[in-house]
């Protein structure tokens, strides 16, 4: 299924985290370590003779980057751990075709306190929950705020920026009926948040569930951004 979804330009990430999560880095070495370990699992270190008879998905799946989804308030040494999988990165044995990717997932209210910003600013996505958070939730006053702090944060030549949406009522608030989604989603000024890249769903599996009009939320979510950037230079995408 992950070389499947390969195959067609699908690049697979694994997440990393969680709001269960209690994992933290103690120190640079030990973030640094770890990078190197994920490299080795998942990554395209196919030499590591300890590794390579373990790999989850066998010795010829590769994936494609990781995403950072760290949540318990623990920052400490993620800009290390993004240097060191950058390096890896860099280091790739495999054709030079292939890209990887680091995404980060943090919550919506600036600063984030688990994931710094030196860390963020390494990655290539950056996808901020606007759900679970009142003051700053996708139907709050004050989204369009916030999101344009986000992009001023991450900078223009910094990461590609993807509000996260809520697609089900998994999450706590901030989560809006398809057929509404457009309605704020077209308040967004691309002038002003030059950095927009489209919009990540959380999650995918909800995001294919029929409505009682037959549309399903990846439907709207489409649509939305195709109105969105009529005339606009940029390609969009969703996650």
């Amino acid at each position: 299924m992950i070389t499947e979804c390969q195959r067609i330009g699908k690049p697979i990430l694994l997440s990393m985290g969680g709001p269960s999560s209690t994992s933290n880095f103690t120190s640079a070495t030990q973030a640094t370590e770890f990078a190197s370990t994920l490299w080795s699992l998942f990554g395209a270190d196919l030499t590591n003779t300890t590794t390579l008879p373990i790999r989850p998905f066998g010795p010829d799946v590769i994936l494609d980057g990781f995403d950072i989804d760290s949540e318990n308030e623990m920052p400490d040494h993620y800009a290390t751990f993004a240097s060191a999988l950058r390096e890896k990165f860099s280091e790739n044995p495999t054709p030079s075709t292939k890209q990887f990717y680091l995404s980060g997932s943090p919550h919506c209210p600036l600063p984030d306190k688990s994931l710094p910003l030196d860390a963020m600013l390494q990655f290539d996505w950056v996808w901020p929950r606007f759900y679970n958070a009142m003051q700053c939730n996708l139907n709050s006053e004050a989204f369009l705020d916030s999101l344009s702090a986000w992009s001023k944060q991450l900078g223009t030549n910094g990461p590609r920026l993807f509000p996260g949406i809520a697609v089900s009522n998994l999450s706590a608030s901030g989560n809006v009926p398809g057929s509404e989604l457009e309605g704020y989603i077209a308040k967004i000024n691309l002038t002003d948040v030059g950095n927009f890249g489209g919009l990540m769903l959380w999650d995918g599996s909800f995001a294919l569930a029929r409505d009682e009009e037959g549309e399903d939320f990846l439907g709207y979510a489409k649509r939305a951004l195709v109105n969105l950037v009529s005339g606009w230079s940029e390609g969009l995408g969703i996650f």
